[in-house]
Parts: C-alpha cells; sequence; structure tokens
C-alpha cells in the first residue's frame, strides 16, 4: 500500500486531451462564464493501441481492453484563466496529484459520473507548449470510427413502432437534461429518445424523485423486447443515464488517474441507434468512446448487436407511426465542433393517424437543420437545445392547441431557457410547460409520500393511464398540467 501511495502521489503523468465545455451557444462559441471539461486519456495508452491498430480496426477493442479515460473540471476561473484553450482542440497536457507551484500549472478537479454527488480530488495540470503526438491522434481517431461494426440495415425493424398502438409523449423530468419517451397506452416506454443525466456540475437541478426515477423498470418493461434508444447526439446530458457509477482513480497497471465508470446493465441492454461517431469534426473525447465501445461489446438475448450505427445516405427511416432523420445544417452555418456536434444528429418525428397530431424531438438541433416535413403540422414539440436560443424566426408554427415542453432547470447555464424562444413560440402559437415547473405528483412514490415531480405528458390521441404499479413506483407519472 505505502509503494502504491509513492507512485501516485510522484506521478507525472502525460495524456492527451479533448477540451469540452458545460455550454455551448446555438453558432458552437463558448460563453465566458461557461466551465470547460478536460476528456484525457493517458498518452502511454494510445502508445499501445498505435502498436496493435490493425488488429483494433478489424476486431475492435477486447473485452479486456478498453479507453482509459479522466474528466477534469477547470472551474469558471481557471476556464477563464485559460480563455486561450478553445473547445474543440487537442490538447497534450501533465497531470499530477502533488501540488505544484508557478503560473503554469492550475488546480483542477477530478469528476466522477452517475448518481455520486462526491465531488472528486484535487489534481494539478499544465498545459504542455508540445501538441499532441499527430499518432496519438490518429490512433484515438481510428478507434472512435468503430470500422468493425457494420451500419444498420435500412430494412431493419429494430426500431419499429406498431401503427396500431396508442402513443403519447414523456418528456421525463431530469434536471438540465434530456430524456424522453413514446409511451403505450399504460404509460410504458416503448422507444426512448436520448437518455440523460444531469452533468456533475448540473447535479443540484436533479429532481426529488432521483433516487426512484426508473424508466428501466422490469414493472415497465418487456423482457423480450427492451424499449430502444434513438440517441440524438454524444453530448453526455443526452446520454449519461446509462452510468451507474465512477469515479477517478490511480491505476497501477497503466500508471495514470482514469475514471473507473460502471454502466447499468439494463440501460445497456436494449438496442441503440446513434450516428458513427464523428471524431475530430464533433471533438469527441475518451469518455464518449468509452460508452460507444462498451455499447458494441453488448450482445443481447436476441444474438443481435445492442449498438446500431444509422446507415450510410439515408436521410430518413420510417418506423411506422414515427420517423427519424439527420439533422444538417444549413449552408453558411457555423463550422465549430460544439455546433456540428448538436446539428449533425438524429431527430425524431410521430405522428397519429387518428387524431393528426404530430411530435418533433430535433434533440439539441438548431430549426433550420431540421428537414422541412418535420417542422410542419406540428401538435407538439420538446424543445430544440433545452430551450435555449436558436436561430430567430425559426420556431415552428404551432397547429391547433400546440404543446411546447421545455427539459431544462433554470440557473444551469446563463443562456438556456432564453427568453426570446419563449417569446417566439408563444407568438407561434405554443402553449409552454417547463419540466422545472414542479409540482405534487398525483400519485404516492414507492416510499409512500408525496414528492414533485416535473415529467410532463404530449398527447397524441387517448391519454395513456398505468393500470400497475410500475409507473408510480417508478416516477414516471406523466402530468397533463
Amino acid at each position: 500500500m505505502q509503494q502504491r501511495e509513492l507512485e501516485e502521489k510522484e506521478a507525472f503523468v502525460r495524456y492527451v486531451a479533448a477540451v469540452d465545455s458545460s455550454c455551448a451557444n446555438p453558432d458552437g462559441s463558448i460563453p465566458e462564464n461557461a466551465e470547460l471539461i478536460l476528456d484525457a486519456i493517458p498518452a502511454d495508452l494510445l502508445d499501445r493501441f498505435a502498436d496493435q491498430l490493425n488488429r483494433i480496426r478489424e476486431q475492435g477493442l477486447g473485452d479486456d481492453e478498453e479507453i482509459g479515460f479522466l474528466l477534469l473540471n477547470l472551474g469558471v476561473d481557471n476556464s477563464r484563466r485559460y480563455g486561450q484553450i478553445e473547445a474543440g482542440n487537442y490538447l497534450q497536457i501533465t497531470v499530477t496529484r502533488s501540488p505544484q507551484e508557478g503560473d503554469s500549472w492550475f488546480e483542477a478537479r477530478s469528476v466522477g459520473v452517475g448518481r455520486e454527488d462526491n465531488e472528486g480530488f484535487p489534481l494539478y495540470v499544465r498545459l504542455d507548449d508540445a501538441a499532441p503526438n499527430e499518432r496519438a491522434v490518429k490512433t484515438l481517431k481510428a478507434i472512435a470510427e468503430f470500422s468493425h461494426v457494420p451500419d444498420m440495415k435500412k430494412d431493419s425493424d429494430t426500431f419499429s413502432l406498431d401503427d396500431d398502438t396508442s402513443l403519447s409523449v414523456a418528456v421525463y423530468d431530469v434536471g438540465q437534461a434530456s430524456f424522453n419517451a413514446l409511451v403505450n397506452e399504460f404509460e410504458h416506454p416503448v422507444l426512448f429518445f436520448d437518455f440523460g443525466w444531469p452533468a456533475k456540475f448540473n447535479a443540484f437541478s436533479r429532481p426529488q424523485t432521483s433516487s426512484d426515477f426508473n424508466p428501466l423498470s422490469p414493472e415497465t418493461s418487456s423482457d423480450l423486447l427492451p424499449a430502444p434508444v434513438v440517441l440524438s447526439h454524444l453530448d453526455w446530458d443526452h446520454w449519461a443515464y446509462a452510468y451507474l457509477s465512477g469515479q477517478a482513480k490511480w491505476d497501477k497497471a497503466i500508471g495514470a488517474w482514469k475514471t473507473e465508470p460502471k454502466y447499468r446493465s439494463e440501460a445497456l441492454m436494449r438496442p441503440w441507434l446513434m450516428r458513427r461517431p464523428q471524431f475530430t469534426r464533433h471533438n469527441l473525447g475518451p469518455s464518449h468512446i468509452h460508452f460507444v465501445d462498451a455499447l458494441s461489446k453488448i450482445t443481447l438475448p436476441s444474438g443481435a448487436k445492442a449498438l446500431h450505427f444509422w446507415p450510410k445516405r439515408t436521410r430518413v427511416l420510417n418506423l411506422g407511426s414515427g420517423k427519424v432523420f439527420c439533422c444538417r445544417p444549413i449552408k453558411g452555418a457555423p463550422k465549430s465542433a460544439a455546433f456540428l456536434r448538436n446539428n449533425q444528429g438524429l431527430g425524431l418525428l410521430v405522428s397519429d393517424k387518428t387524431s393528426g397530431a404530430r411530435v418533433l424531438f430535433p434533440g439539441d438541433a438548431d430549426y433550420p437543420s431540421i428537414p422541412l416535413f418535420a417542422k410542419q403540422q406540428l401538435t407538439g414539440l420538446v424543445a430544440a437545445h433545452h430551450g435555449g436560443k436558436v436561430s430567430v424566426g425559426s420556431v415552428p408554427n404551432a397547429t391547433s392547441h400546440g404543446r411546447m415542453v421545455l427539459s431544462v432547470f433554470p440557473g444551469s447555464y446563463s443562456n438556456i431557457p432564453h427568453s426570446d424562444v419563449e417569446d417566439e413560440a408563444y407568438i407561434k402559437g405554443w402553449r409552454i410547460a417547463k419540466t422545472s415547473d414542479r409540482i405534487p405528483c398525483f400519485r404516492f412514490a414507492p416510499s409512500g409520500k408525496k414528492i414533485q415531480c416535473g415529467n410532463r405528458l404530449i398527447r397524441l390521441s387517448e391519454t395513456p393511464e398505468c393500470t400497475c404499479n410500475g409507473v408510480p413506483n417508478g416516477c414516471l407519472c406523466i402530468s397533463k398540467l
């Protein structure tokens, strides 16, 4: 034990780090008060993978191999101090546990994942003058391509929805994050669109129901066909509910600190549809690659793989009562990584033949990036980018008594939700509801006490109602208010 502590205390470890941010403006720029995140991988680990790259391209990482990542939060003060660090870059950094003096060093905080409230421990970071080794970045990029995983076939029915099933939209209250579902007449999820949970720096936004919230409960799930997930894009707050826990620790085997995530097995054991990662274009870090790699190693009881990549040269997939589509920035749109990550993802349009209702899930994409067919005659809308600022005049018109829901928690970011968006939405005919407007749940929580709940309902036809205890026990009750 003493030897291990000595090694950790005296270590100076080189990492290759992607620079990310806690939030971004619609044009991809980073607000002045945003916190910067370093999503880092030990350089020596990349060297090991580089020596096996041909095998990894053909077969992927083995079951005993993984992308070790370390998340570091610079905090607002250090983010301002090092304002020359631009999100979208890859850097070489040196990290140590022992305090360092001098202007070239600054303190950062390790970031855990999942529901744990541990703030992590301090590490000391230096931005190296040298750029990351080109071979290292190319290695990370090659791993992130997942060339051994084929695209999903266009005629696959894995994500299809039954036209005869009465569907409604649930926008679950997960604080400053995005977690939605199409539910059947019993309020049970049949398809998820995004799977989010608040990042650590927005943990205060989590609802009172967070400890009991369970959209994956066996009571509301089918063992034969667990509800699949359509993932809009790889921002953490759109998939982090897949994390159960994980803190940064010293790994003696690789001689570096790394976050040790534990995923929810019931979250990964279902089909996931996403666009193939665009590593450098979207400035993805090793934490994103780690998650996609974990999915790529899952085989479902049916024998099919959990991970499904969007088929190339495909704009729209017809799922029956739903259509998944590719978002595409318009000509002249920004080219920054933050903008492209939001605007080159997947969106979903769901409709009901009987009522004519149509509901749009745009993810974080700006409305001009959404194809025209998906913005017409809408009766429901899950607001783009949690109600953050979008292109002026781009909010779609509401049809009938249109209902817009913002999955948001005020105070998490200075620019979300944005008053200009709400003003324009009212003009366009939308009735606005926010998941942060929590009210006493009209059912009892598992503990038997009343709880505050912000889940919101967008009806397509009938109002769904659970006839078992699964929905209230999982805190999935959908308020129509």
